[in-house]
């Protein structure tokens, strides 16, 4: 680590505070939820709603573009 002596000037040294300033903000939409899973279905896939349930599909090594 640097000392505030032998710190280069383009570095902080460490014992330097960096005040807290605001730098970003999240951006979070509303989501409309039309329709849940019951509770059988969301144990199955995961999820309790439809549109975050993505399964995983394995391609067939064998097939070249088969998934497309």
């Amino acid at each position: 680590m640097y000392s505030a002596k032998n710190c280069p000037s383009n570095c902080i040294p460490y014992q330097t505070p960096i005040e807290p300033s605001s730098l970003s903000r999240a951006y979070v939409p509303f989501q409309i939820y039309c329709s849940i899973y019951g509770e059988k279905q969301s144990l199955l896939s995961g999820t309790v709603f439809p549109g975050l349930y993505k399964p995983y599909v394995k391609k067939n090594e064998n097939c070249g573009n088969c998934g497309k």
